[in-house]
């Protein structure tokens, strides 16, 4: 739906508010965003779109007991009375997102992410098992295989072919590699979404937003999602890691690896679950990746590195 003054002035009597003009700001995967201004001040109002996640919940509830990582939170409803979506209300940051990567962004985004990754717990979790505090196996069918194994019935017939080898294969070196992780205690704080669009930057200062993604996890799932989504080059990922303090051992290398063969699956995934919901009509046209087309030209350019990773395993 779309935000007008009219509906404005109706959300933010929650926290009495008078809006003065309403400007549309981007529309991500899961929600929709605007600026609302006011004599209060400015703010963001997310409105959640219900495809594939409904993150904004726990959103909020992560902003409110981490205060200061990201934007201020006012308010959440997820009654759906006031208009047919959850919605949240938080602080507006000034700034532009990132575009263009230079070597002062790698430097302070490294010991940032260093920094959010030193908020750890040991408690269980979903990637948990019996035996291991945290399995590399569980954590790949959680993130990609089951929903690969899930919506696989959507794709074309060659690519269903071409896309099942791969996942069988990556589960087999996942299987050998696991050991990697079996003395894992703790787990890392995430924000889980790294994309250019989220992270603002400017004079050694950075600041990041939607943190609907955020959980305990490994770092490595972090690290690796960072470099894929910034196309970082071999230098500049080895600027970012030294940054993060990553000592480059052979381990911490194959660690990195096998986390970043099942972040490109997991990506892959997320496009046949999406490519399902686009089927069903589901997805706004004009959105990002709202054709079965816009799904394969994005999973062909992973396969690439998935097979590039897979290949240097065997």
């Amino acid at each position: 739906m779309e935000i007008n003054q009219e509906i404005a002035e109706k959300i933010f009597k929650n926290i009495k508010v008078s809006p003065t003009k309403v400007e549309f700001l981007a529309a991500g995967n899961n929600n929709k965003n605007y600026r609302i201004y006011s004599n209060e001040g400015a703010f963001v109002l997310r409105i959640e779109l219900g495809s594939q996640f409904n993150n904004l919940e726990k959103e909020y509830e992560f902003l409110k007991k981490f205060k200061g990582l990201g934007p201020k939170v006012f308010y959440l409803d997820t009654s759906k009375k006031v208009i047919p979506s959850a919605f949240l209300i938080e602080e507006f940051i000034e700034g532009e997102p990132i575009d263009k990567i230079e070597t002062a962004f790698l430097n302070t985004a490294g010991k940032w992410y260093k920094r959010l990754h030193s908020n750890k717990n040991n408690n269980y979790s979903k990637y948990s098992t019996e035996e291991f505090f945290f399995d590399l196996e569980v954590f790949f069918e959680n993130t990609a295989s089951n929903r690969y194994d899930e919506f696989r019935y959507v794709l074309d017939k060659k690519w269903e072919m071409e896309l099942t080898p791969d996942f069988k294969k990556a589960s087999e070196i996942i299987k050998n590699n696991k050991k990697l992780f079996n003395e894992l205690n703790k787990l890392s704080l995430t924000h889980g979404d790294p994309s250019k669009g989220n992270i603002f930057y400017s004079k050694g200062t950075m600041r990041v937003i939607d943190w609907e993604f955020s959980e305990y996890s490994i770092p490595e799932s972090e690290l690796v999602f960072f470099i894929w989504t910034h196309g970082l080059s071999k230098k500049q990922e080895t600027i970012f890691l030294k940054s993060y303090g990553c000592n480059f051992s052979e381990e911490s290398k194959k660690r990195l690896d096998v986390v970043y063969l099942i972040h490109l699956l997991s990506m892959i995934s997320w496009r046949v679950q999406r490519l399902d919901l686009i089927n069903k009509g589901k997805i706004e046209k004009g959105s990002y990746l709202s054709t079965q087309e816009d799904i394969y030209k994005e999973t062909e350019k992973d396969l690439l590195r998935v097979n590039e990773l897979i290949e240097s395993f065997s």
